[in-house]
């Protein structure tokens, strides 16, 4: 068990495979989205506003593909961004309509690969046989193997064949590893989380825990697996309640942009993939949603049209740590000097089992460090302890890096408790011990984000524009992974400025962001839900004698004075039996007038998710 987690760290740090360069070259490279619309900004700006984003998906691909007819250097790279445009609305058809004519219309080898792996994701869940003929025709690009062998160990998983897709995970991490690019980081997290999912298939819980943990160390954007609602059978098309798939899904500020099949409960059932598929656009994350690059999401049907536990979210995985005796949350009823203990004496289990120096110990050294009732000296040592057994066990740099910054930030997770003058007189200092590369990691970046925002918290405006604007300058285009950290800044810079009554220097900065000016995000106090009073006379008839629960997401438009207009159903399920239910009460609802640097004004807000549900009929 530990062996086998120990191979898979290691073939992270592996030399490359055969025919895979030790470091890229500069140019070309395979990009995504955020940067395809960086490199086409003139030509976009020619034809249309800066705010390509705020175009109506078809509309903005419609205009995409006109562009493409008269731009043949770039062709490749618009059909592809228009490809994953239609992604984006779950338009898959068309989507893999635009991968196919992007990969004909390439004119280097890495655009056809990027053209083609984007092709390969959308057949992963509805034509297997033609995706593994997909990636074959990668292989004239190496620096898309690591990508390429991630999606073939994913058919291997959905067919069943686990040794397979073991040893296929074990060539992407090496080619991962080998590249050491912002990009390729995100692959090797890919490739781990994935192996971590087999063993938690194959009951060795203890192993996928303990890989689940290395993967995410520190890093809020690390994969993990959320539980969100589930869509109704559909018998006729071979959805049952034996179905259920995992998704890796990516995207920027909650919404899904793109979702590539990790896990099929029922290997094989490739009509379910693609019914589970197309009900993902549902799916919305919180928190700290402009960071997050590859969430797990597991869907699954309800037979009766009822959302239903799907068996992985946070508390299941809680509950497998608590079987495998693992992990910084295998008994989250204890807490303070009792989960230190129980901490103590697992650590010294583990120890006993597997050596003092086993990979398996680490995840219980990162719970002891985060222990509030512990003091800073134990804290400490407990994180170096962990840090040389990653050392020692050639973990790679994406892995290591966390785990070093957070000895510099002790606090820097929890930096709620910390008060801004304390941030302000420590960060500043940890960061000058830090290499120029390691400052312009995702981590260090994020760090920099907080400093900035606790100088501004202090009254320092001068000092946080100055950081913002350097970590606009360092998180730059050619670093595609570090996108969303650059948006943050410049949307936190933005609001900075309008606080300042520099509100068309604000404008200028969210549009070279790409950041929406009208977004109720924007506002001093963004508007929630709104008091939305949904009386048990409003369930629709149908529905309640049919037994069948709802949802809706609306979208709305808030005016300066907080009514709510231009009420929009963007999804429903099941289709169109709570759309006019759900509109009425949304239109009545008012929010607090919007403010932004004190004066009001009209915003788009994001959809408002309406739940409704039988044994709480009043909704929510």
């Amino acid at each position: 068990m530990i062996a086998a987690l120990a191979v898979a760290a290691a073939l992270a740090a592996a030399p490359a495979v055969s025919g895979t360069p030790s470091a890229p070259p500069a140019k070309p490279r395979i990009v995504d989205t955020a940067e395809q619309i960086a490199l086409l900004q003139p030509a976009l700006e020619a034809h249309f506003t800066p705010e390509v984003h705020r175009y109506p998906a078809g509309v903005f691909r419609r205009d995409l593909v006109e562009l493409a007819k008269s731009d043949r250097a770039a062709r490749s790279a618009l059909l592809r961004l228009a490809g994953e445009t239609a992604e984006a609305g779950f338009d898959f058809e068309t989507a893999q309509g635009d991968f196919t004519a992007a990969a004909a219309a390439a004119l280097s080898p890495v655009d056809r690969a990027a053209a083609l792996l984007g092709l390969a994701r959308l057949q992963l869940f509805s034509d297997p046989v033609a995706a593994a003929r997909t990636l074959l025709a990668t292989a004239a690009e190496p620096r898309a193997a690591a990508v390429a062998d991630v999606y073939r160990a994913r058919l291997a998983m959905a067919a069943g064949d686990r040794a397979a897709a073991i040893t296929l995970l074990g060539k992407a991490m090496a080619a991962a590893a080998a590249l050491g690019t912002p990009d390729s980081a995100d692959t090797l997290r890919a490739a781990l989380a994935d192996r971590a999912q087999i063993a938690v298939d194959t009951g060795d819980l203890a192993t996928g825990a303990s890989l689940l943990a290395l993967v995410g160390a520190g890093d809020e954007g690390s994969p993990k697996i959320e539980q969100r609602f589930t869509p109704a059978c559909d018998l006729a098309n071979g959805l049952t309640e034996a179905d259920g798939a995992i998704f890796e899904v990516r995207g920027y500020a909650g919404i899904p942009d793109t979702a590539a099949l990790v896990r099929l409960d029922r290997p094989g059932s490739v009509r379910a993939a693609a019914i589970l598929a197309r009900a993902l656009r549902e799916f919305r994350w919180t928190g700290s949603s402009a960071l997050n690059r590859g969430i797990r999401v597991y869907i699954a049907c309800s037979a009766a049209g009822r959302w239903r536990d799907n068996g992985a979210d946070d508390e299941t995985m809680a509950r497998w740590l608590a079987q495998a005796g693992v992990g910084p949350y295998y008994n989250p009823t204890l807490d303070g000097d009792a989960r230190a203990d129980a901490d103590r004496t697992r650590l010294l289990a583990l120890a006993g089992r597997d050596g003092p120096a086993a990979l398996s110990l680490v995840p219980v050294l990162l719970a002891l460090a985060e222990n509030a009732s512990l003091s800073d000296d134990e804290r400490r040592g407990y994180r170096e302890r962990a840090l040389a057994i990653l050392t020692a066990n050639d973990a790679p740099a994406p892995v290591l890096l966390p785990v070093r910054l957070r000895l510099a930030f002790p606090r820097a997770a929890d930096r709620a408790a910390d008060d801004p003058l304390t941030i302000v007189s420590r960060f500043p200092g940890a960061l000058a011990t830090l290499s120029a590369t390691d400052r312009a990691s995702r981590v260090a970046l994020r760090l920099r984000i907080i400093l900035a925002g606790a100088r501004r918290a202090t009254g320092d405006n001068d000092g946080a524009e100055a950081d913002y604007r350097a970590i606009i300058a360092e998180a730059d285009r050619d670093r595609p992974a570090l996108d969303p950290l650059r948006r943050v800044a410049s949307y936190e810079l933005a609001r900075l400025l309008d606080a300042g009554g520099r509100r068309d220097d604000a404008t200028a900065i969210r549009r070279a962001a790409m950041i929406a000016t009208n977004l109720c995000e924007d506002a001093d106090n963004p508007p929630g839900g709104g008091n939305i009073a949904i009386r048990g006379d409003d369930y629709p008839v149908p529905a309640r004698k049919a037994s069948v629960d709802g949802f809706v997401l609306v979208a709305r438009q808030v005016g300066a004075d907080g009514s709510h207009g231009g009420g929009r159903i963007v999804y429903s399920q099941p289709p169109g039996l709570f759309d006019a239910a759900s509109l009425a009460p949304v239109a009545a609802s008012r929010s607090p007038p919007p403010l932004r640097g004190g004066l009001p004004f009209a915003c788009a807000a994001s959809a408002l998710p309406i739940r409704w549900r039988l044994e709480n009929v009043g909704g929510n």
